[in-house]
Formats: structure tokens, C-alpha cells, sequence
């Protein structure tokens, strides 16, 4: 199972996270610009499961690009689940503009395609 990304009006879901997902990877449209947010929602697949999502930079034109810079880049989520009920939620003051990504070796998912994140959208 690969990543699946879905975009409505106010918000952008990541499920099925098996793989590395970044702006220029799955969003190219959104390379340029980013995503302005206002929180990430992590709902775990399993107890114990943990995601950690970066800030990548506009200038990144390639995930390649962003993924190298995975030892240096901010973390804007980290958050780890006490069940798979145990929705984490982080707010953005605003809603910034950010470039997420997530280097899938940074995390911990014991059922990796139950888990999902969802960006609100500002």
C-alpha cells in the first residue's frame, strides 16, 4: 500500500503511511506556495505509534531534496499515541505556511497503513 493523499476544500489527508511524503513529492502543485495550516491531526493505527513531521523550505524543488535535509529540519509534530483511539492534535497560530514532510525512517507505526494524518486547512 502506497501513501494516499486526499485534498477537500479545508483539508489535505495523508493515509496509509508506508512511505516518505513531502510538498514537491505528492503536492507539486503546492511547491511553490506550501500549505497554509491551522493544526495536523495524527490518528494513530495501533498503541504506541509514533509520527514525526518536519518543516521542509520552498526552495526544495524535489523530495529527494527535502528528505536529505531530514537531520536538520525543524519538527513542527511529534507525537505519539497511547491507542488507536488517541487522536493527537497541533494547532498553528493563524494558519502558517508551511512545507511539511514526513521521512517515514523518522517514525514508528506498528500498522502503518491504519494511520493517517489530516492538515486543516486555513
Amino acid at each position: 500500500m502506497a501513501n494516499t493523499t486526499k485534498i477537500t476544500h479545508n483539508s489535505l489527508q495523508v493515509s496509509g503511511l508506508d512511505a516518505d511524503w513531502t510538498i514537491p513529492g505528492d503536492l507539486p502543485g503546492f511547491s511553490t506556495s506550501g500549505i497554509r495550516v491551522k493544526s495536523i491531526k495524527f490518528h494513530p493505527g495501533a498503541a504506541d505509534d509514533e509520527i514525526v513531521i518536519k518543516a521542509g523550505k520552498g526552495s526544495q524543488k524535489t523530495a529527494a531534496e527535502v528528505i536529505a535535509t531530514t537531520a536538520t529540519a525543524p519538527e513542527i509534530m511529534r507525537s505519539k499515541s497511547v491507542s488507536d483511539a488517541d487522536q493527537r492534535v497541533e494547532y498553528f497560530n493563524q494558519g502558517d505556511n508551511i512545507w511539511p514532510f514526513i521521512d517515514i525512517s523518522d517514525c514508528t507505526l506498528s500498522t502503518a497503513g491504519a494511520a493517517t494524518i489530516e492538515f486543516q486547512l486555513a
